[in-house]
């Protein structure tokens, strides 16, 4: 029994927050059959047999989602997030490749999946005109949902509540002015509401890819399946490839490790003059370092790890330790010194580069 009262409240807080987002993106499909039901039966009784499939559709995408959340959280809290990547990385080709063979499936044989749920031709025509557009709303579920699920992992699950709000709201303001022609709209039918659903999954998605490159901070998912490592700097000049000395040393790590191709993008940002004599790219590189060595559980020690920065430059072996330490032979060889008392230090760089 557990009696520490944060992990109650962590629990019920992601509890309430999973249920009530489930239950809005229900209710974003759920939205199409109210509203059409109002307008015609037939269409109503189209977008719901329609909707049948997508029923399907979300439960196995849900099963992937809830896979990836189960194992990824045990490997989260053993902090190695390279193992949560790689586990969002596959359960997201097996969702993408559902989503497509479903959209293949509906986009060739629409009629005849629809007729699994009704014999009555009206209603399968309406179904067909309202699956030519909610097809393509298959690939956006699948790929926002397992970004989702991902973020679980972390116990970030407010982006999900707050996503499936915006959709219903989008969806709901679009199909109120679709469906019936309002505030001067043409009078679309169920196409109109096919067209809120799928505008409702394509905002859904592009918040949340906002989120994950400009808010997002624990997992930092940054995909690569290409096997290359690379650098990306708010400086233009900077190299992002091999001349970078923070490239170098993930590479050297990864070999080390023995997880050489696996894809890396480092994000850096130059606060420091470049080319100053500062260490600026030293501490860049040490910085590499020690945040892979972390992510992949330390596997270095302390030693091993300032043993691997030797190779990659002569000051970043002296990064790697901090502190107050003197560096004599190239910068390899550190004698820990009591810390420096609280003083000021002033820098001048003049229009020129020495480093």
């Amino acid at each position: 029994m557990v009696r520490e009262k944060q992990f109650y409240k962590t629990f019920f807080s992601m509890l309430f927050l999973l249920a009530g987002q489930n239950v809005i993106t229900l209710l974003v499909n759920l939205a199409d059959n109210m509203m059409l039901g109002a307008y015609s039966e037939v269409s109503l009784s189209g977008a719901a047999a329609v909707n049948q499939v997508q029923f399907v559709f979300q439960m196995i995408t849900a099963s992937f989602g809830n896979g990836l959340a189960i194992l990824g959280t045990q490997y989260f809290g053993k902090n190695d997030l390279p193992r949560v990547r790689q586990l969002a990385s596959v359960a997201m080709r097996f969702a993408v490749v559902t989503a497509l063979i479903l959209f293949t499936v509906m986009s060739l044989i629409p009629g005849r999946v629809i007729s699994i749920f009704t014999a009555d031709e009206a209603i399968i025509a309406e179904g067909v005109r309202y699956v030519r557009i909610i097809r393509f709303t298959y690939l956006f579920f699948a790929v926002t949902q397992l970004l989702l699920a991902a973020l679980r992992t972390a116990g970030d699950a407010r982006i999900a509540l707050i996503l499936s709000l915006v959709a219903l709201g989008v969806n709901c303001c679009i199909n109120y002015t679709l469906i019936c022609g309002r505030f001067g709209a043409p009078e679309l039918g169920i196409t109109g509401a096919a067209v809120g659903t799928l505008a409702a999954r394509t905002v859904e998605l592009a918040v949340l890819l906002w989120y994950l490159a400009r808010r997002e901070k624990k997992l930092r998912l940054r995909f690569r399946d290409d096997g290359k490592v690379c650098a990306s700097s708010n400086l233009s000049f900077i190299p992002g490839d091999e001349r970078n000395l923070a490239v170098r040393a993930a590479l050297r790590f990864l070999e080390t490790v023995g997880e050489s191709g696996q894809g890396l993008q480092i994000d850096i940002q130059k606060e420091i003059p470049v080319g100053a004599g500062m260490a600026g790219g030293s501490a860049d590189a040490a910085a590499v370092l020690r945040g892979l060595n972390r992510l992949y559980g330390n596997r270095l020690s302390r030693r091993e790890l300032e043993e691997l920065a030797q190779k990659v430059g002569s000051d970043v072996p002296f990064c790697v330790a901090g502190g107050t330490a003197l560096a004599e032979g190239r910068g390899e060889l550190l004698r820990d010194l009591c810390p420096m008392p609280d003083c000021w230090f002033a820098l001048c760089k003049p229009g020129f580069s020495i480093s």
